[in-house]
């Protein structure tokens, strides 16, 4: 663990030169070369977990003392957190799968308290720590899912927060990150039905609205198969009343017709190019079809392109993610 500690030393130098000179250290030449010199023990420390083929050992020996690197990026000013940290959890989570769960808490805690405050203040800056916090949920949403049901309801909260900022990004790398999360979570939430319950008696309306957004958006339409597939899923818990709780309070109709209530009136106000009565048959006809894949997506796009958002050439069928099933 030489690196590691060449990495420790070399935090220690940056964070007092920062306090000798605050206005001026990160653009030191030394500092800068120390830096660079961090981000090579980073990246070879994530190749040396990445090709490693004793996963035990590596979980047992290697993967705590990292724990301390997470730290130090925690502890250093925000322009001095480098964003391979991220990128080597991220490794760590995609290589270590359950090994490395009961760290999952932990670790999401500290890279959210250290992260966050550096990319919810608009959508351009840290652009590299962005991209690759998003890449480490994908991969615990992939790798670690179980890991989610350990950690408190308020960072959950965070987790869906951040995939949602995602979806609504302007970047490709980024929204199509944040969609192919929020399908895994979706289809694996979806898999037991008192998990269904209690999640989507939380999110399901606000992750309706944040679909129809990106759909109508006009700013996203490169996502389109996976928005497709996550609205599907957001029908089907619906349309065959596998949701057992009232979405909203005091409701006292059924869960299939509280959505297509909301969606006509929704939809209703916000385009005007398109009747009620137009928009109330699409809605009828989008959750008839919700088990169709193929038939739901033709009647979205039918749909979107009557509210003028999309030029039908633009709807063609879109290449979906390397991992996502390409039967659904």
């Amino acid at each position: 663990m030489d690196m590691l500690k060449l990495y420790v030393l070399y935090s220690e130098l940056i964070s007092q030169e920062i306090q000798t000179n605050p206005k001026y250290a990160l653009t030191h030449y030394l500092v800068r070369k120390i830096r660079a010199v961090k981000k090579q023990v980073v990246n070879l420390m994530s190749t040396f977990v990445e090709v490693s083929e004793k996963s035990n050992v590596v979980a047992e020996n290697f993967i705590p003392p990292l724990m301390d690197i997470l730290q130090d990026y925690c502890n250093n000013v925000p322009d001095a957190r480098e964003p391979e940290i991220l990128t080597l959890f991220t490794t760590i989570v995609e290589k270590q799968k359950e090994n490395v769960t009961h760290l999952i808490p932990k670790i999401l805690e500290d890279i959210f308290n250290a992260t966050l405050n550096m990319i919810t203040l608009d959508f351009n800056s840290n652009i590299e720590h962005r991209v690759n916090l998003f890449k480490f949920i994908l991969a615990i949403a992939n790798n670690c899912f179980q890991a989610l049901f350990n950690i408190p309801p308020d960072q959950f909260k965070t987790v869906i927060d951040c995939i949602v900022w995602a979806i609504k990004h302007e970047l490709p790398s980024i929204f199509d990150s944040g969609l192919e999360a929020l399908y895994i979570i979706l289809k694996n939430v979806s898999s037991d039905q008192n998990v269904s319950n209690q999640f989507y008696q939380i999110y399901y309306m606000s992750l309706l609205q944040d679909i129809f957004y990106v759909l109508t958006d006009g700013l996203h339409k490169s996502g389109f198969k996976l928005q497709t597939m996550i609205l599907g899923l957001l029908f089907q818990v619906v349309a065959n009343d596998y949701i057992t709780v009232p979405l909203v309070p005091g409701q006292n109709i059924s869960n299939k017709e509280l959505v297509y209530q909301y969606l006509v009136d929704e939809l209703t106000k916000s385009f005007v190019t398109i009747s009620k009565n137009q928009t109330s048959q699409y809605i009828s006809q989008m959750f008839n079809v919700c088990f169709d894949n193929l038939q739901f997506k033709s009647v979205l796009r039918d749909y979107l392109i009557q509210l003028s958002q999309y030029d039908p050439e633009a709807l063609e069928e879109q290449q979906g993610m390397s991992n996502i099933d390409k039967t659904q």
